[in-house]
């Protein structure tokens, strides 16, 4: 919440008394349109119910200001509030809360105060109005079309023959990108949404726009911007439904609004702590005097003591080079938890999944252990994170990620030969490069598929998950992929691992028995439902990982994985106590580590470094830094 300036002159406020959790809320007295708008101040306590609505709004440009009377002094709001103001002071709805006025901006702790107490404000408001702005000939088309859906008896038949770009380009405004409204909407016990004269409750008007959303893309180009309102309106749903309302984590929080937009970047976590279930773990308490750096190692350590986890360090997005860990100061162990707007969608799936494991992630499409039942000894000092861990090998060679700037690189991507084979013979090596591309997204659809056992067919899913490897890998055009995502498959097929090609898997496989059997089960049927169903979960499994900029890794030890974008050779590779996952770490001079990335290595990713170390011997510190 960054303050607006020269808004207040002395005297306007008086200080609020903490002990009764008072706020200040504001009426808008009658008057004539050409008069100035005038407005009282009342303190009032949350202990004793009082009875107000609050306003959820865009403050604007703060340089752009208009004057109005509160408590008979001169005030300055911006000019969307002033907007919101004259549209209010028509209804004559007594007592509102409204940030930039009942909240001293100058006083950093009443704000700090006010800012903690925000989810109450919000959950126990008699309603909270929206003010999207003025309105105009596209907002006045969108409304119409919002009651041409909500009224239908078939809204998704009316959406497909009508103009939805009104509705498109109202989830266009600035309101919707603003971080603040994720927890003002979500705890609302009543909405209105307002576009000028325009008036419509949120039931209706979610609805329909919901339904104006459907059968749209993330590739449609239309759809861009969208996404804050979806996920918006999910985080309401999971909060609202239900007997009584309730809570989510953090981290689902921060995913669900990693997009949102805030002037003061710890908005972005503060703007979320009325709403969750375990906010005190990360921030005792909301502190705008504190540097930036602070708050997320504060959240950091209070993760891991916590939890008892180091899974937070591998939110990490697109990672640390060389030359930023130069430019920067801080950890490279420590997450910047108010920007995981980019490359971050993997990593914050996966810690939402180990937090409600319904919920998986692509990569990590069952819930992995890779320390077993471990939880974290680390301890910290002078940026310093001490923990311990396994050391299960080092990087030998990569492949390209889509994020790479050349894409001029097939020549490179050679694999390696002449390694120690973990896997042993032809049929463990082939399961475990089958298993890396395509068995994180077998236990997704494992119900689905198994619900479907009557198929003639494919009785199994691992023949139908079978088919669509040699499909994937023996072809050279994979119908339902764009080309960059073909691109990165034809480039790989030359990645050799222990003596073959992928490619050259792919065909071995073909020609085993149960490959021979697959294929012509695959050619009696086509529209076969099982292997439909395996089509239908492995591309954007496959898409994601690659998209993520995941590396196909080979480590010096054979064994076959994913390595984080900024994985390289001769990177190590470590299991951390309490770290659900492998990471990458980059040796440093002063016999401490960076931390890159995290890993997915075929092999380590259900406690077996830890069932081998029988004697407790491999376990080493480890310095990240």
């Amino acid at each position: 919440m960054t303050p607006v300036t020269n808004m207040v002159t002395d005297g306007t406020y008086r200080s609020l008394d903490f002990e009764r959790n008072e706020i200040r809320v504001v009426t808008i007295e009658m008057g004539r349109p050409d008069e100035m708008i005038r407005c009282t101040l009342e303190h009032v306590s949350l202990d004793q119910l009082p009875r107000y609505r609050a306003l959820s709004y865009v403050w604007g440009d703060p340089r752009n200001t208009v004057p109005i009377s509160l408590n008979g002094a001169i005030f300055q709001v911006t000019t969307n509030l002033y907007r919101a103001l004259t549209r209010l002071r028509l209804k004559g709805l007594g007592a509102i809360w409204i940030d930039a006025i009942c909240i001293n901006q100058r006083d950093v702790s009443e704000r700090n105060q006010q800012v903690a107490l925000m989810g109450s404000i919000y959950r126990r408001a008699a309603g909270v109005i929206i003010w999207l702005g003025e309105k105009s000939r596209s907002s006045n088309s969108a409304f119409e079309v919002i009651d041409q859906l909500q009224s239908a008896e078939s809204p998704r038949e009316v959406a497909e023959r009508i103009s939805l770009k009104p509705v498109y380009s109202l989830l266009r405004r600035r309101y919707w990108q603003r971080m603040w409204i994720i927890q003002e909407i979500a705890l609302a016990q009543d909405i209105i949404v307002s576009c000028g004269d325009q008036e419509r409750g949120w039931p209706a008007f979610s609805a329909a726009v919901q339904c104006a959303l459907q059968g749209l893309s993330p590739a449609d180009s239309e759809l861009t911007g969208f996404e804050p309102f979806s996920n918006l309106y999910h985080l309401r749903r999971i909060i609202t439904e239900g007997a009584a309302p309730r809570k989510v984590s953090l981290l689902e929080a921060l995913r669900r609004s990693a997009i949102a937009q805030a002037s003061d970047p710890r908005d972005k976590v503060f703007g979320l702590l009325g709403l969750v279930n375990d906010g005190d773990t990360y921030v005792p308490r909301p502190n705008y005097a504190a540097p930036l750096e602070n708050l997320c190692l504060g959240m950091a350590l209070g993760y891991i003591s916590g939890k008892r986890s180091l899974d937070a360090i591998v939110l990490l997005g697109r990672g640390i080079d060389d030359d930023s860990v130069a430019r920067n100061a801080s950890p490279s162990w420590l997450p910047h938890w108010h920007n995981l707007s980019v490359g971050y969608e993997r990593q914050l799936a996966y810690l939402t999944s180990n937090i409600r494991p319904k919920h998986k992630s692509p990569l990590f499409a069952y819930e992995v252990k890779a320390a077993g039942l471990s939880e974290c000894q680390a301890y910290y000092r002078d940026g310093i994170l001490s923990c311990r861990g396994i050391y299960v090998g080092t990087i030998q060679t990569v492949g390209y990620s889509i994020w790479d700037e050349s894409r001029n690189i097939a020549s490179n991507i050679r694999g390696s030969d002449g390694l120690h084979n973990p896997y042993l013979d032809n049929n463990s090596t082939f399961k475990a490069i089958y298993t890396a591309f395509l068995g994180v997204a077998s236990s997704r659809v494992h119900l689905t598929l198994m619900a479907r056992s009557n198929d003639v067919h494919f009785r199994s899913s691992d023949e139908a998950y079978l088919t669509e490897f040699m499909r994937l890998w023996r072809s050279s055009y994979q119908p339902g992929y764009s080309p960059d995502i073909q691109a990165w498959i034809n480039n790989h097929k030359g990645f050799r691992l222990h003596g073959k090609t992928i490619e050259q898997w792919a065909h071995w496989k073909s020609w085993t028995k149960q490959g021979i059997n697959c294929r012509r089960k695959a050619a009696a049927q086509r529209k076969n439902t099982m292997l439909a169903d395996v089509q239908r979960f492995v591309a954007p499994d496959l898409v994601f990982m690659i998209r993520n900029g995941l590396r196909l890794m080979l480590t010096d030890r054979g064994h076959i994985g994913w390595a984080h974008f900024r994985g390289r050779p001769g990177d190590s590779l470590y299991v951390l106590q309490g770290c659900s996952v492998p990471v990458i770490l980059r040796p440093t001079s002063h016999d401490a580590f960076r931390l890159v990335g995290d890993a997915w290595i075929q092999g380590f990713m259900n406690g077996e470094a830890i069932k081998e170390d029988t004697n407790n011997s491999s376990w080493a510190r480890v310095d990240l830094v």
